[in-house]
């Protein structure tokens, strides 16, 4: 998946899927029949919705009245794989965001809700460890899927430990609580962030894919319009820079190896 909101855009999104996507990200709703068009799914990010999920007063009848009209308009609609909720949510969150992801899965069972957790180190107030974080998460929202963020490469050529710490984390998790687990990985040069290359996407993706990883989504496709991002996908003006190609390549070699991958089960992992 292209992390982040695509726009309603046919030839954007039917470049997404040549790019060798099989999401495109988060879409207004209005937008769900492009992304049909386009052969893709989506996370449809309704602001009645996503905007809300913070709020802690709103009454369980409250959030299931916007859920439902949300819902509505796409159950059974295949291209609509779930809704987004909220992006980096604090330990704190979670039993309001529980209520929120409940409504959800009552709405329409065959969904899911979106919610995307903080990398090893940053998780923040109301959980011992990262480790405490993400089994809270798990406990109290009961996803079906754990998906987080962590960029590792740097400008000067380096490489974070913490970036197969946090993979760590997250394979132990995944197979104690036997769900998947989805990575976001570094896709723009920000920051101190390193520049985009071929060997940088390769070694966060399969390092993902060694640990089991079942879910690969890139930060980002889309340059975003205000910041110090550079070397996306697509720049600021929609047209696509030689990261696209990178992230193509990518993505062919993954649809390739999928069919034998996704019947393996990762048994152990070693660093030489």
């Amino acid at each position: 998946m292209p992390w982040g909101w695509s726009p309603g855009n046919a030839q954007v999104l039917k470049d997404i899927k040549d790019c060798g996507f099989n999401m495109a990200g988060f879409v207004a709703p209005e937008f769900v029949r492009l992304v049909e068009k386009a052969g893709l799914k989506c996370f449809v990010d309704d602001p009645n919705v996503s905007t809300q999920v913070w709020s802690t007063e709103m009454t369980d009848a409250e959030i299931a009245k916007r859920v439902e009209a949300m819902v509505s308009k796409f159950k059974d609609n295949p291209t609509v794989y779930g809704y987004y909720l909220i992006d980096e949510p604090i330990a704190p969150l979670f039993p309001n965001l529980a209520r929120w992801s409940d409504a959800v899965k009552k709405a329409d069972p065959k969904a899911t809700p979106y919610i995307n957790l903080l990398p090893i180190g940053a998780q923040g107030p109301g959980s011992k460890d990262y480790e405490d974080y993400i089994e809270q998460y798990v406990k109290v929202i009961r996803p079906s899927y754990i998906s987080y963020d962590h960029y590792t490469l740097y400008d000067d050529g380096s490489v974070r430990p913490s970036l197969y710490m946090n993979l760590e984390v997250m394979r132990k998790m995944s197979l104690r609580y036997r769900i998947p687990f989805w990575n976001i990985v570094l896709a723009n040069s920000h920051f101190h962030c390193a520049d985009v290359t071929q060997g940088g996407l390769n070694l966060q993706v399969y390092a993902t894919l060694a640990y089991g990883g079942r879910g690969i989504s890139y930060f980002t496709y889309f340059a975003p319009l205000v910041g110090n991002y550079r070397n996306a996908a697509v720049d600021q003006f929609l047209n696509k820079t030689q990261t696209w190609d990178m992230m193509r390549q990518i993505n062919l070699q993954i649809h390739q190896l999928a069919p034998t991958y996704l019947k393996l089960r990762s048994v152990n992992v070693f660093h030489n």
